[in-house]
């Protein structure tokens, strides 16, 4: 049996076709956002920092990835806009205190927006592997991170501050241990009160 079928409807056949292969596309680009839309609240301006980080990487983010990063970080923070002046305050008055005002320093990297923090784990990334698995191991994820808080602090000759002196002036040394997840950081401070 022979079908025939006229000019249009072969045009028609064709659109048809190409729509289909299109809704294929979104579906799974729609299946990636999904999980960055999950993890992310539908934060448009993160989502589009890990959709770079994506690009950059040649590599997708995983339910895991973010479960993971929830279990240590404990979820989403918001931007301070720069360190708390109470965290800086607290700090030097220990560094005074110890004698310690040109020995221990806070980096310039200690605040941390979205973009500076997808900057340190594309770096960091690259840098071990390659992979968004890795890039973990060495940094947080972009909106997950202590240094968007304004009370994390990254400081020069860490082991000059006993935890309990830390502690005195309302530091904790949240990452001083290695897990297979995250490497400790032991220069990583941060203002719990």
């Amino acid at each position: 049996m022979r079908i025939i079928i006229t000019e249009q409807q072969l045009r028609l056949l064709e659109m048809s076709t190409f729509i289909s292969v299109m809704i294929n596309e979104d579906d799974d680009f729609n299946v990636t956002n999904d999980v960055l839309n999950t993890y992310l609240s539908g934060n448009t301006e993160l989502i589009k920092i890990y959709e770079q980080i994506e690009t950059e990487l040649n590599d997708k983010f995983q339910s895991d990835h973010f479960e993971q990063e929830i279990k240590y970080s404990g979820g989403l923070k918001d931007l301070s806009g720069g360190i708390s002046e109470t965290a800086q305050t607290k700090f030097n008055e220990m560094v005074s205190k110890l004698s310690l005002k040109n020995k221990v320093l806070i980096s310039q990297s200690s605040y941390r927006d979205y973009n500076k923090q997808k900057e340190t784990f594309v770096k960091m990334a690259k840098k071990h592997g390659g992979t968004i698995s890795n890039g973990l191991r060495q940094a947080a994820l972009p909106g997950f991170s202590q240094h968007h808080t304004g009370k994390a602090l990254d400081i020069t000759n860490s082991k000059l501050i006993s935890d309990k002196v830390l502690n005195d002036y309302g530091f904790i040394r949240p990452y001083k241990t290695d897990t297979k997840f995250r490497m400790p950081e032991l220069w990583h401070i941060y203002y719990k009160l």
